[in-house]
C-alpha cells in the first residue's frame, strides 16, 4: 500500500496549486487530508513534501486522535466538554503533538 494513501486527498477540487509550498497547517475539517498550504490554505498532497514514511505515519496518527476529538465535540453528548477542553488546550496532547510534527 501507498503510505502517502493514508493522507492523500480524495479530491482535487481542494488541492493547492501553489508553485511552492513554504508552511503547511495541521487542521481538521473533516476531511481527509490534515495537511493545508498555510499560503491557500488548500490541502496538500503528502507526497509533493516528500514526507518519509515515518513522518506519513507520525501525521497519521496525530490526525486521528485530532479527528477523534473533533468528532467527539461535534456529537455535542458527554464527551463534548472533554474534547473541547483537550483542542483548546495549549499544552494539551493532541496540540503539543502537532506541534512537534512541524
Amino acid at each position: 500500500m501507498d503510505v502517502y494513501q493514508r493522507l492523500r486527498p480524495s479530491t482535487d477540487i481542494e488541492s493547492c496549486e501553489c508553485p511552492s509550498v513554504n508552511g503547511i497547517l495541521l487542521v481538521d475539517v473533516l476531511t481527509d487530508n490534515p495537511m493545508h498550504c498555510g499560503s491557500c490554505r488548500k490541502e496538500v498532497d503528502p507526497e509533493r513534501l516528500l514526507l518519509t514514511v515515518e513522518e506519513t505515519e507520525a501525521v497519521a496518527r496525530w490526525f486521528s486522535a485530532a479527528d477523534a476529538l473533533y468528532r467527539l465535540w461535534l456529537d455535542s453528548g458527554e464527551y463534548e466538554v472533554y474534547a473541547k477542553s483537550c483542542m483548546l488546550d495549549p499544552k494539551g496532547q493532541v496540540n503539543h503533538d502537532g506541534l512537534v510534527l512541524g
